[in-house]
């Protein structure tokens, strides 16, 4: 079910059903029965996830309370270390994106924490990795030439493949962001080509 919880939509259970009327009509009462049997399962499957996600958000809402409360944020993340992830990081995007006004007190401090979030994330991650994350989140070009110049050692061939992969990967889910990273991208080459 969780594998594929995209698929299970209202056209499934409507082709389910269909199945089951089906196996009513033709009188095979055992299939009938097994069909609305795992129709109860997945239902029921699909109710426990649900659950477990909308407690896993609450936790995490609860998380970004108290953190903003404190009056170190980034220590107050920092010590929450174990409890940042990406569920965390959805939650707090979705507070940010409800609070509307970036320059509100609320939503800077909401910022705040997200940044911190993202710069604890990426502690663990490979400098690369770290650099491309960076990069996508800064503003084009000022911030990104900033991001660049800061770390313009880590700019080589095998980085620029890497960047490309992951500009081909986004661009499946985030045409925006895409196209933030491929305008970056020209940066990035003329950096690297400065450097030669």
């Amino acid at each position: 079910v969780a594998v594929n919880r995209a698929r299970l939509d209202y056209g499934f259970f409507q082709a389910l059903t269909a199945k089951i009327d089906a196996a009513t009509a033709d009188g095979d009462t055992q299939e009938a029965e097994a069909l609305t049997a795992l129709r109860q399962q997945i239902n029921a499957e699909l109710d426990r996830q649900e659950d477990l996600i909308r407690a896993a958000e609450d936790h995490a809402s609860l998380l970004i309370m108290e953190i903003s409360e404190a009056d170190d944020l980034e220590a107050a993340v920092r010590e929450n270390k174990e409890q940042i992830n990406e569920l965390f990081v959805a939650v707090l995007t979705r507070l940010i994106a409800a609070a509307g006004d970036k320059e509100s007190k609320r939503g800077q401090k909401l910022r705040r924490i997200l940044d911190a979030s993202l710069d604890v994330l990426e502690e663990d991650m490979p400098p690369d990795v770290r650099l491309i994350n960076r990069l996508a989140r800064a503003e084009h070009p000022e911030e990104t030439a900033t991001v660049l110049e800061r770390d313009r050692d880590l700019l080589t061939e095998r980085f620029l493949e890497r960047y490309d992969e992951m500009v081909e990967s986004v661009a499946r889910r985030n045409e925006e962001l895409a196209e933030h990273l491929k305008a970056v991208r020209e940066q990035i080459v003329a950096k690297m080509t400065l450097q030669r």
